[in-house]
């Protein structure tokens, strides 16, 4: 799930599926997969998807969940040991 976790991450931080792809180096469709993941993980629509305007938004349940995600990751990198970088 971390995995998802940072995907959804750079979704919010680039507003776009594709430009989150491309610095996650992931297809587009992986990254949707990933959203998609979460969304059915926790029963909720993280994302507005308007596919007439290209667009996104962020639910409320989609900030709460970016919130912790960010928590989550940064408790994550931060008890890794030297030995577990590669």
């Amino acid at each position: 799930m971390i995995e998802e976790l940072k995907t959804f991450i750079s979704v919010v931080d680039y507003k776009n599926f594709t430009k989150a792809a491309e610095y996650l180096n992931l297809s587009q469709p992986s990254v949707s997969t990933h959203i998609k993941n979460l969304e059915n993980i926790f029963g909720v629509t993280l994302i507005n998807r308007s596919i007439k305007q290209k667009t996104i938004s962020i639910t409320e349940s989609g900030y709460t969940l970016y919130k912790r995600a960010k928590e989550i990751i940064k408790d994550k990198i931060s008890t890794l040991q030297p030995d577990d970088i590669d």
